[in-house]
C-alpha cells in the first residue's frame, strides 16, 4: 500500500509541474500576442519620413554629445594607482585636460551654432553617457544640458516627435559623422538624410588654417544639418500637395 501511495504522490506531483508548465507557455503566448498587437496597432506602415519631417518640424532634435567619459575614467584609474612615479601622473593629467579641453571646445561650440543657425526646431543637448538612463525614462527627464554643459531640468517639449542626432560612424565606409536615430538608435531609413560628415572638406580646411575652428566648423555643421531637414520638408510639401490632387 505504501509503494502504491507513494507512485500516485508521484504520478499526482508531475500532473501538477506540467499543468505549472503548460500555464507558463499559455502566459508566454499570450504575452508574445499582445505585443505583436500593440505593435500591429501603432506601427503605421504609411507613416513615412515625409510625414516625420513634417510632424518634426514642430517637434525637436535631441543632440548626444560625446563625453569620453569611459576614456576619462580609465585614466582617472590610472593616476589613483599607487606606485606612479611623478612624471606619469603629469603626462596622464595633461592627456585628461586635453580630452576635456577639445570636448568642451566641440561640444560647446556646437550647442551655440544650433541654437543661432539650426531653425528647422528645437533642439536639445544631453551627453552620450546619460543615453541608457534617459532611454529608460522616455527621453524625459533633467539630463539635457544648459549653455555652460551643466544639467537642467527637463525641457519643456514642442509635441512629442523627435530625432536623435548622434556622433558615430557610417556604415561600410566606417566614417565619423552625425547619425539621425530614432528613439531606438536605429538610423532613420530613406528618404531621410543618412548623416553629415564630420570631416568634410570644409572642416578639413577650417582645422588646418585658422585658429578658430571649433566655432567655424560648428556653424557649418549647423547650417548643413538645417538644410539637410529643410530639403527633406520641402520634398514633403511637395508630395503632399500631388497626393492631394489624385
Amino acid at each position: 500500500m505504501q509503494t502504491f501511495a507513494l507512485k500516485i504522490r508521484s504520478i499526482r506531483m508531475q500532473s501538477n509541474a506540467n499543468l505549472v508548465r503548460f500555464q507558463y507557455m499559455l502566459l508566454g503566448l499570450l504575452v508574445c500576442f499582445n505585443i505583436y498587437q500593440s505593435k500591429a496597432q501603432t506601427a503605421d506602415p504609411d507613416y513615412t519620413a515625409y510625414d516625420l519631417i513634417q510632424d518634426l518640424s514642430k517637434g525637436q532634435v535631441l543632440v548626444r554629445l560625446k563625453s569620453h567619459h569611459n576614456k576619462l575614467e580609465a585614466l582617472n584609474r590610472e593616476l589613483e594607482k599607487s606606485g606612479s612615479d611623478a612624471d606619469y601622473r603629469k603626462r596622464v593629467e595633461k592627456e585628461m585636460e586635453a580630452i576635456i579641453r577639445d570636448r568642451d571646445s566641440f561640444n560647446l561650440n556646437l550647442m551655440k551654432a544650433m541654437k543661432e543657425h539650426f531653425v528647422f526646431c528645437k533642439s536639445y543637448f544631453y551627453y552620450d553617457r546619460d543615453h541608457q538612463l534617459l532611454k529608460s525614462k522616455g527621453y524625459r527627464a533633467p539630463l539635457y544640458l544648459d549653455s555652460l554643459l551643466h544639467p537642467i531640468s527637463e525641457p519643456e517639449f514642442a509635441g512629442d516627435k523627435f530625432v536623435i542626432i548622434a556622433q558615430g560612424k557610417t556604415k561600410g565606409q566606417e566614417m565619423e559623422a552625425f547619425l539621425f536615430l530614432d528613439s531606438t538608435g536605429v538610423q532613420l531609413p530613406r528618404p531621410f538624410p543618412g548623416h553629415l560628415r564630420l570631416y568634410a572638406f570644409r572642416p578639413v580646411v577650417n582645422a588646418l588654417v585658422s585658429e578658430d575652428y571649433y566655432r567655424e566648423n560648428a556653424v557649418w555643421y549647423a547650417n548643413h544639418l538645417n538644410e539637410k531637414f529643410e530639403d527633406l520638408y520641402e520634398k514633403a510639401l511637395v508630395k503632399n500637395f500631388k497626393r492631394k490632387k489624385k
